[in-house]
This record gives structure tokens, sequence and C-alpha cells, in this order.
């Protein structure tokens, strides 16, 4: 018995401090407007059995499947932008498990570069 810390230890998280996956950073975060640009998603408890997902944009208009690479890291290749009025993108992962989904609720972002038009050339 006892009062409990309101703070987890680093990479637990929730009311009990539990192992959940959670987003940090998403490096680098400039890619231009075409796509292709490999992104790292950095983060805790990321679990190899798992499939994830990466979504660039509002109301799920990109989603590309998350590569594995380490318990603290994902990546994913960014899409073209969907939405060229939009150039600073909110990146969701999700987490496909066994017992459903789940979006980290985490923000990065995304910042897409204009590329110059054919026309200007």
């Amino acid at each position: 018995t006892g009062t409990r810390c309101n703070v987890c230890e680093e990479g637990l998280f929730g009311a009990k401090c539990d192992p959940l996956p959670a987003t940090t950073d998403l490096q680098p975060n400039e890619a231009i407007d075409i796509g292709g640009r490999v992104v790292s998603i950095y983060g805790y408890n990321f679990n190899n059995s798992f499939r994830y997902t990466c979504t660039f944009g509002e109301g799920a208009t990109q989603l590309v499947n998350a590569t594995f690479k380490s318990s603290q890291r994902l990546t994913c290749v960014v899409p073209p932008n969907g939405n060229p009025t939009a150039t600073n993108v909110q990146v969701v992962i999700t987490e496909i498990n066994g017992y459903g989904t789940l979006n980290m609720g985490n923000r990065v972002y995304l910042q897409y570069i204009p590329t110059c038009p054919e026309e200007s050339n």
C-alpha cells in the first residue's frame, strides 16, 4: 500500500505504467512532395510480431506499411503528397496485433517540400 508516483519510468505509459507502444520522433522530418524518401519513426515498445502502418495526412489519406527495425525504430517510405495544399502533415503510426489495432497518440509531423513545376524549367 501507499501512494503511487504519477510519473512512469522511460518507455512505460498509461495509468499502470505499462510497456505500451509510443512514438517520439520522425527523422528526417522533411521530404519532397513526390515521395520516395525513407523516414525512421522512433519510439518505444515496437514488437516484431505485430504489423505497423504509417498514415500521412488527415483522414487516412496516404497509408503505407512500416518496416520493423527494432523495439525503438520503424521505417516507412513517404508517399506522394495526397493534398498539395497541406505541407505539414501529421504521421500516425498504427499497430495491428492479435487483439485489434492501436493508433499511437504521440504526434509526429512531416514537412512536404514542393518540387519545382516542369513549366518553370
